[in-house]
């Protein structure tokens, strides 16, 4: 069969080409469908294979099913019976069928024609006979050659159709190690006898193909990979759930075309391998990642020192989460000595709006700052440059409601700056994930006044989505990270969009808030690319928005709106509580500790006991309220929502009951049970010893004094503390505290 392989080939092209066109071999062609009918005894293998021409991809599927009828059933006919084996006809045809979808066994040849004698006459519609195909980097001289399960085909037409002098690539001696993958890359050429030989593959640049969109991205984060003198490469593997295979960019060395091949014979495992995650899991992490940036980052943090911590600063200040005495103050007056030092201005407004953003979170008033105000600075838009600084202007200018004239300015450039296709970018050529996020922030609080805002936002909302890996994360570049993932929901949180529900962003069955959270590190923080090894800023961005998640779902104000929460949603209606700002004073904490023996144990028990004829069991805890001094708080004047793990669970025909012991008095609580989570959830206005039971329901209703009422519809706002400082209680006690009353749903 002439197929162009060899340089002997070549030399018959110039021949047989102009005289075996003419003919074609019709084969069975069945004019009046479109594909005919299947064989049922037909044999089905598993193949990977590409096809390409004009110098690029335009078909690859890896580990597909092929058929050994895919020949017959577009009127073609090949030596091996459909229920022997797929042959590499079939293949050929299942790529056409792959790349035209108007190709039919009707008009088969105008894009695949095979002439009487087995040859080639038109391939890939490019009218001429310069194709060849290679199996598992092997020339095939056969149409009728076996394809076997798990073979690699490649196809491809010439880019040199005059001299068919493209050199086919080919890896070699592949080995993946420390997430880097190894090995070297030849092409075929001839020596002076036309004997192939291969010689290393020098000095060409690689690239990651994505077999979905067939777009190649240049390996290496910062500056392209190339093969080494001898034709070796070294290069770091991404972090993607996405199949990437790697493969040469380059079309051409010297004057000799190239085929481009893949790397098949590598495992393309993610670094971190995302899981569903429970609301208990979430919380559990976010407390950690809390705990970690308190106690192992910086004492002292210095403004102007080349180290921005202001996402950190954030994160903990909203959080409430205790930090080391003076941490804040410190921070504070480093503004102000820069401030000094630099004639009252920050060195961008940019910088300025991070600042702002900062000392609102940690309590400080960003228009007196030793006298200067430094929200002027945020009209300085002629400095704002790019998107990403245009969002962190509106971002602060909305921390607090500030009167910025500039800041219609702003919103209509984002609008106007917003891609047709959905999002914003930093590169001013294409949506890029990050930026989109923080965009989606900065706009969320003119999202139901300004038509215009809803419109690029909901655009920008359904791209976000389809940019979402398998896995629920989200890439920058090629890897998959915290940091991009932390942008999604951090930009979807603030616009009331719940990143772990929402079916937008949960792709089978993993959300954009579990990806995030399968980055955290054992211990506490999160890692950038793994999951293995903490990164600070990665940690900083991951907090701030689980932050800016749970008060979402809490239905408390965005993480950005740093505005008085004026009340809490009680049963008993709402409440304000006793702090002006109407929330738990900055930077409480609760801890719970189940209790197991003692006098208060006893005497909890005994009570029940007393209430109830028929106990099946019971719990009692400690639960505590503490400010930042580690001062104990018993009495608030409204209700917050807190949350326990039961050591049991409650069983069918049974209820769970739950009072706070007072003495020797048992007052009720409203509770609610989550079995699948074995919280129990109460609301109370005092804290002290509780106690659990489970008890026959019956003996519920005939108790009038025991009032159960439903309170998971109502989110608990347990103010800008919001609590989850709950690494107090699931590292050093065992049990968790939960100020949430909205349970995850999957």
């Amino acid at each position: 069969m002439f197929n162009l392989k060899t340089i002997s080939k070549k030399v018959v092209a110039f021949i047989g080409a102009t005289t075996m066109a003419v003919t074609l071999f019709a084969g069975n062609v069945y004019s009046g469908a479109s594909v005919v009918n299947a064989d049922a005894s037909a044999v089905v293998v598993n193949v990977t294979y590409t096809a390409q021409y004009d110098g690029a991809f335009k078909d690859v599927k890896v580990n597909v099913p092929v058929s050994s009828d895919t020949a017959e059933s577009y009127g073609y006919d090949d030596a091996l019976a459909s229920g022997t084996g797929v042959s590499m006809l079939d293949v050929l045809v299942q790529m056409h069928k792959d790349i035209f979808p108007e190709y039919t066994a009707a008009n088969k040849d105008d894009y695949l024609a095979v002439g009487a004698g087995g040859w080639i006459t038109n391939a890939f519609a490019k009218n001429g006979s310069g194709v060849s195909y290679y199996k598992n980097g092997a020339s095939v001289y056969s149409l009728d050659v076996a394809v076997e399960e798990g073979n690699v085909v490649d196809a491809f037409y010439y880019q040199d159709v005059t001299g068919y002098s493209d050199a086919y690539t080919t890896f070699g001696n592949v080995t993946l190690d420390g997430g880097y993958l190894s090995g070297e890359i030849t092409m075929a050429g001839y020596d002076s006898n036309w004997n192939i030989v291969q010689s290393p593959l020098a000095n060409v640049e690689l690239g990651w193909l994505n077999p979905e969109t067939l777009k190649i991205t240049p390996a290496g984060s910062w500056s392209p990979v190339k093969t080494a003198a001898d034709g070796t490469f070294s290069v770091e593997v991404p972090n993607t759930s996405v199949n990437y295979l790697l493969t040469v960019v380059d079309n051409t060395v010297g004057t000799t075309p190239l085929i481009k091949t893949l790397c098949v014979d590598y495992p393309a495992t993610p670094k971190v391998v995302t899981a569903s995650k429970t609301l208990d899991q979430e919380l559990a992490v976010y407390a950690l990642a809390g705990k970690y940036l308190a106690n192992n980052n910086n004492k002292k943090i210095t403004y102007g020192d080349g180290d921005s911590k202001e996402g950190y600063l954030v994160g903990l200040g909203r959080a409430g989460y205790p930090v080391a005495d003076g941490l804040y103050a410190g921070y504070y007056e480093s503004v102000k000595t820069y401030l000094a030092a630099h004639n009252n201005r920050f060195s961008s407004p940019t910088e300025c709006a991070k600042v702002v953003g900062a000392l609102n979170a940690i309590g400080y008033d960003p228009t007196n700052v030793g006298g200067v105000d430094i929200t002027a600075q945020l009209n300085d838009s002629e400095n704002v440059l790019g998107d990403f600084s245009i969002a962190y202007m509106l971002l602060a200018i909305e921390s607090k409601n500030y009167n910025v004239a500039a800041k219609d300015a702003y919103i209509k450039t984002l609008v106007d700056d917003a891609y047709a296709s959905g999002g914003w970018g930093w590169n001013g050529v294409s949506a890029d994930v990050d930026t989109t996020g923080v965009v989606l922030a900065a706009l969320a609080p003119y999202y139901n006044t300004n038509s215009s805002v809803k419109a690029v936002v909901d655009n920008a909302v359904a791209a976000l989505s389809k940019m979402q890996a398998a896995d629920g994360a989200f890439a920058s570049g090629m890897d998959e990270n915290s940091n991009t993932t932390a942008m999604v929901v951090f930009g979807l949180s603030e616009l009331g969009i719940n990143a772990d529900t929402d079916a937008r962003f949960v792709k089978n069955g993993i959300s954009a808030v579990d990806a995030l959270c399968s980055f955290a590190v054992d211990g506490g923080g999160f890692g950038w690319t793994d999951n293995v090894d903490v990164n600070d800023y990665a940690t900083n961005q991951s907090y701030y928005a689980l932050g800016s998640y749970f008060r979402m779902n809490s239905e408390m104000n965005r993480l950005f709106d740093m505005t008085a929460e004026s009340t809490i949603t009680a049963l008993d209606g709402s409440v304000a509580l006793a702090d002006p700002a109407g929330v738990l004073p900055a930077s409480s904490f609760i801890e719970a500790e189940e209790l197991k023996s003692g006098a208060v144990y006893d005497n909890a028990k005994a009570l029940v006991d007393a209430q109830y004829s028929n106990v099946s069991n019971t719990a009692v805890f400690e639960i505590n309220l503490f400010d930042a001094a580690l001062n104990q708080l018993h009495q608030l004047n409204g209700k917050v929502y807190v949350g326990v793990t039961l050591p049991f669970t409650v069983s069918a025909g049974h209820k769970l009951v739950a009072f706070r012991v007072e003495g020797n008095n048992l007052i009720p609580c409203d509770v609610e049970y989550d079995a699948e989570s074995n919280v129990a959830m109460i609301s109370t206005d005092h804290f002290s010893t509780f106690v659990f039971a489970e008890v026959p329901e019956e003996a519920v209703v005939a108790t009038p004094a025991q009032t159960v009422t439903t309170i998971a519809a109502k989110a608990p706002k347990t103010g800008d503390d919001y609590v989850l400082w709950i690494s107090l209680i699931l590292v050093a006690i065992g049990c968790s505290v939960i100020l949430v009353g909205k349970k995850k749903q999957k």
